[in-house]
């Protein structure tokens, strides 16, 4: 009876890591169709040509074909990168980066990464630059043309005028609609 017993239990065992590696071996090659509208649906794509992608995913009982035209993105499943990156980069063209700060001067930003290596971006290039670890805003000087306080006070004799014209922008991030800033040491 005991002999019995622990058979059952390695069977069982076997069972349940056999149907574990069916599922890892199920989610390779997985892709995530983003349409326009905003649906998201997980799958595989199937052999295609433009302007029709061939799918197939698990609630369809046939594969449908849909035209590339009605879709945002494709969103591969590939290795999440490492942690050890410390900014995040988002540049006045919209693009986003991940890297680490090697250098700065009065003309641009020098960041590496492992899989862009050593880049140098202009800083007027630079929307804004948050820190990763800590995520409060380090730098968004591209919408700003003055630094002011919204006050009058003397500090160490100096009164500085103070017009300020933020707005809470996308993503709560300070806008101006001032001119842009030329950003100088």
């Amino acid at each position: 009876v005991r002999f019995n017993l622990s058979i059952r239990l390695i069977l069982i065992i076997l069972f349940v890591l056999f149907m574990f590696s069916l599922r890892v071996i199920g989610d390779e090659g997985q892709v995530k169709i983003r349409w326009k509208n905003g649906d998201v649906l997980p799958g595989r794509i199937l052999q295609s040509q433009n302007p029709v992608l061939h799918f197939s995913s698990e609630i369809f009982q046939n594969n449908p074909a849909i035209s590339t035209s009605e879709l945002e993105a494709l969103e591969f499943d590939s290795e999440k990168e490492n942690s050890d990156l410390d900014f995040l980069i988002v540049t006045t063209t919209g693009d986003v980066i991940k890297a680490n700060l090697i250098d700065a001067n009065e003309n641009s930003f020098i960041f590496s990464s492992k899989r862009l290596g050593r880049i140098q971006i202009k800083r007027d290039s630079v929307y804004s630059l948050n820190r990763l670890n800590n995520p409060n805003l380090i730098f968004d000087g591209s919408q700003f043309n003055q630094w002011d306080l919204p006050s009058k006070e003397t500090i160490n004799n100096l009164v500085g005028k103070n017009y300020v014209s933020w707005i809470k922008g996308e993503g709560g991030h300070p806008f101006s609609n001032t001119n842009k800033s030329v950003l100088s040491t």
